[in-house]
């Protein structure tokens, strides 16, 4: 499981357990410069983490073992808010409307 601070610009990681009830958080140094700060996200069928990427005008797709970026796609918007679903082929996401 994942959590963004948007404030701090912190992506954690945690584990939890099978019933729920217990969180673990584990080390994670997934903070990105000049991208703008995370918001909502999405994990794909391949364990990347897909971060919107407020006031920062793209998507960043994050491989969670290596915590690095391996794809940036640039969005004609300053806010996007959420990657909702990613495919091979498309990837959906609200924004604010600010342009």
């Amino acid at each position: 499981m994942y959590f963004a601070d948007t404030p701090t610009g912190l992506i954690q990681k945690f584990e939890y357990s099978q019933d729920f009830r217990t969180f673990v958080k584990r080390d994670s140094n997934m903070i990105f410069n000049n991208v703008g700060e995370p918001d909502g996200a999405t994990v794909d069928i391949e364990n990347n983490y897909w971060s919107a990427r407020v006031r920062g005008k793209c998507v960043i797709c994050i491989d969670t073992i290596n915590e690095k970026i391996i794809e940036k796609i640039d969005l004609p918007t300053n806010t996007p808010t959420c990657v909702t679903s990613v495919s091979y082929t498309h990837l959906t996401l609200p924004t604010n409307r600010e342009v």
